[in-house]
């Protein structure tokens, strides 16, 4: 009997939709339904339930669900239920960071770094429920990431070895508070930030929240990131990223990472209205309201360093962006590059033919490509085409994110991450 499916996942290449008690898993390239997982919403002996579904991923080997009630994780190979986090224990992990911004200097600076520091948590007399809104899986499938309604950032780093009892998860999980204290005190308010999306890739997790866009690399010593504004010149990145690092065990899950915010997004209504938020290896794509852009004329260029360095943030017509150049290494330095930021409503409707920018917007579609040609060309990528820095997986990612643009009526926004060696 046919069942209704209310959550779905796309990773190459392959297709999950879950209902209240199943879970499907399709095959994309040859239209057929490989798996299902039964019995996914069952009840458990201790009187623990899945609750409505959330949100759903994949990954070669397991099956993540995230419901009201708990957060359940699926072995393929059997269907068997290897790990639930309650979401009275989504929040019990025994280290926290707090994120504070370093300030920034001028609009132009669309990536900024913030300062990470330890938290000392008081325990409450009863623990909050706050469940997942999302979760993703790491490509290699060994990593997860979890963002709480409230916008807090869940990491953990080799999961299996919780599901193996080798750890607890108090232990494991590291819990990141994306809003600053300063912004947010955590209060009761209508105003308390909200989680909107989430992505996971390639190292880096970012999240959208009703405070701001936020982006985590995970391990950024590993990437040779640092930043002499928020480290001191001399100090060494083994140390730790992460002020009071010290005090992390080793098997705390990412204790180098490196946070950094786009002031650039920063309306409450308008980061609520975030309909797809996705990751590649060199940039960063989201949806935004076509009526938030800052006008041709507030154009701004600006050359400087940031912890997860970026540099551009570029507005194409209506429902489309510049994917195949925003996939191009244009610099393997640690500077960014002079860029311009611009909008633009198109006129064009971002595909066909047909009239009707009624944005107000001055965009000559001829000079900006007289541009990226002119700045491929001196840095050594003439002629190059971008689509093919993308891995195969992300192209229907970010053309499932273009659909959800002319949908809603937003724009594409790419932040384009400088690469490095």
């Amino acid at each position: 009997m046919p069942e209704t499916t209310f959550m779905y996942r796309f990773a190459c290449p392959t297709l999950a939709a879950a209902s209240e008690n199943t879970a499907f898993l399709w095959d994309v390239p040859t239209a057929t339904l490989v798996q299902t997982v039964p019995n996914v919403g069952r009840r458990q002996r201790d009187g623990g339930v899945l609750g409505d579904l959330r949100y759903i991923d994949v990954s070669e080997e397991h099956v993540f669900l995230c419901g009201v009630q708990e957060t359940r994780i699926f072995k393929r190979a059997n269907n068997s239920l290897i790990l639930r986090i309650p979401a009275t224990e989504t929040l019990s992990s025994r280290w926290k960071v707090g994120l504070e911004p370093t300030g920034f200097k001028s609009f132009g600076e669309l990536v900024v770094p913030m300062r990470a520091r330890t938290v000392i948590a008081k325990k409450p007399s009863a623990p909050p429920k706050l469940p997942f809104s999302a979760i993703h899986v790491s490509r290699s499938g060994r990593d997860i990431a979890a963002l709480t309604v409230d916008d807090r950032l869940v990491v953990l780093r080799d999961f299996e070895r919780v599901a193996k009892g080798q750890i607890t998860y108090a232990d494991a999980s590291l819990e990141i508070h994306l809003t600053p204290f300063s912004r947010s005190s955590f209060s009761r308010s209508p105003s308390r930030p909200r989680s909107i999306y989430l992505a996971f890739e390639c190292g880096r997790v970012s999240a959208v929240t009703t405070s701001g866009v936020y982006i985590v690399t995970l391990d950024a010593a590993g990437c040779g990131l640092f930043d002499p504004e928020v480290h001191p010149q001399g100090r060494n990145t083994s140390l730790g990223i992460i002020d009071g690092y010290a005090s992390f065990p080793q098997d705390v899950s990412f204790a180098h990472l490196a946070a950094s915010y786009i002031p650039f997004f920063n309306k409450r209504e308008a980061l609520s209205d975030v309909s797809c938020l996705q990751l590649t290896a060199t940039g960063l794509y989201m949806t935004w309201d076509l009526h938030d852009l800052p006008p041709r004329n507030s154009t701004r260029r600006t050359s400087g360093r940031y912890v997860d360095s970026a540099a551009q943030i570029t507005h194409r017509s209506r429902g489309a962006v510049n994917v195949g150049r925003a996939g191009t290494a244009r610099v393997n330095s640690r500077g960014a590059l002079d860029r311009d930021v611009y909008a633009d409503d198109g006129g064009g409707g971002g595909g066909g033919g047909g009239g009707g920018g009624g944005g107000g917007y001055d965009y000559d579609e001829e000079e900006a490509e007289e541009e990226d040609e002119e700045e491929e060309e001196a840095h050594g990528n003439d002629g190059h085409d971008g689509w093919a820095d993308l891995n195969h997986p992300d192209l229907p990612m970010l053309l499932a994110l273009m659909m959800r643009a002319r949908t809603n009526d937003h724009v594409v926004c790419c932040i384009d991450f400088n690469p490095r060696v």
